[in-house]
């Protein structure tokens, strides 16, 4: 479990999410590519990614695209994933994934949000990419559709690599449960793990050594506001995420408000009429 850090050092920079940091080779035109993001250079996400594109996912062949798009629309309206010009450089946050059904025939898989479809109210059937495969060893993975990938998507693979009962993973960032990671005493990794890297891989291990399947919730003290989430539906996984999230201003900011509105109504009621 974490305790306490003085969480916004100074100086730190959050890495955008879901900036493809990758080398991409294509299906179709077998070339590779770099993308670096332009708000960090040191340290930056790279994984290699075999993507082939495709026009977008048949929502029959996968069901849990309706359910996975309407609690993002949820997640996107209070604000714990999307693109706000405001927050992280204005780049997109947040990405949510789904095992995908055995009687599917393509596990080991997930399907999971596209980078940098943030922006987006909903993502339909082509704002997902299905990662068909991935070697944590080698920091690979194999993807189709319509959109590349989450650059968060290796962490996603670990989870379900790990918990066999995990059906759906959700990243968002959250700066009053980050906040109040040492208050609530959530499992978390540590302040020098970038996110999206062989050591984030390694540190989620070992908190699922510590425990971690339990709580279905951590923070990533390295990566600001970041907080992962998951559990054995889309349900599950996004209730465990806003019971903390209660939780974290529920003892602060919530209940202040509150009392103050109580406070002001009371007042208003004994004043004497005019």
């Amino acid at each position: 479990m974490c305790h306490d850090h003085s969480l916004r050092a100074a100086g730190s920079r959050p890495p955008p999410d879901d900036v493809l940091v990758a080398t991409l080779t294509s299906w179709t035109r077998r070339e590779t590519a770099v993308t670096e993001s332009p708000a960090n250079t040191e340290g930056v996400i790279r994984f290699e990614l075999e993507h082939g594109a495709s026009r977008e996912f048949d929502a029959r062949d996968m069901p849990c695209l309706k359910e996975l798009d309407g609690w993002r629309w949820v997640l996107r309206h209070l604000g714990l994933l999307g693109r706000d010009a405001n927050r992280y450089g204005g780049y997109g946050f947040g990405n949510l994934s789904h095992r995908v059904p055995a009687e599917s025939g393509t596990e080991p898989a997930f399907v999971i949000s596209g980078s940098q479809t943030g922006e987006r109210e909903f993502l339909g059937n082509q704002g997902w990419a299905l990662v068909r495969d991935w070697d944590l060893g080698e920091f690979r993975a194999v993807a189709s559709g319509p959109v590349p990938p989450s650059s968060e998507s290796l962490t996603h693979a670990v989870i379900y690599e790990i918990a066999e009962h995990v059906q759906c993973v959700v990243h968002v960032h959250s700066p009053e449960i980050w906040q109040a990671t040492g208050e609530l005493n959530l499992p978390c990794t540590g302040p020098d793990i970038d996110y999206g890297t062989v050591e984030m891989v390694q540190q989620v291990r070992g908190l699922f050594q510590a425990g971690l399947a339990e709580v279905g919730v951590f923070t990533m003290t390295g990566h600001e506001d970041g907080v992962v989430a998951f559990g054995t539906d889309a349900a599950d996984a996004c209730g465990r995420l806003l019971t903390v999230l209660s939780r974290s201003v529920g003892g602060s900011v919530t209940l202040r408000a509150l009392h103050g509105r109580q406070d002001r109504s009371h007042n208003e009621q004994r004043q004497p009429e005019r």
